[in-house]
């Protein structure tokens, strides 16, 4: 039953978009009291589908510009409309 319970918290957080990959599952995972989470992410196709869940729901580009140098995806285009002296 605690091997359920894991995986369906795995499958939240991974869901939530706030990891980008099974590894800070994890660690959150173990952070929350799943002692056996490292045990259980042994397996490949688990951790396949935890890694593709978490891809899944990551930010897409606006949200993560938020925290890098890069132009808006508006102000790139705005930068390519606009007549060029």
């Amino acid at each position: 039953m605690a091997r359920a319970s894991l995986l369906v918290r795995a499958m939240q957080l991974a869901e939530s978009g706030e990891h980008i990959d099974c590894l800070t599952v994890e660690s959150a995972l173990a952070v929350e009291g799943y002692a056996d989470a490292f045990e259980v992410f042994k397996n490949d196709r688990l951790r396949a589908g935890i890694r593709a869940m978490c891809q899944k729901h990551w930010p897409p580009y606006p949200e993560a510009e938020a925290n890098d140098n890069r132009p808006s995806r508006a102000d790139a285009d705005a930068a390519q409309e606009a007549p060029h002296s």
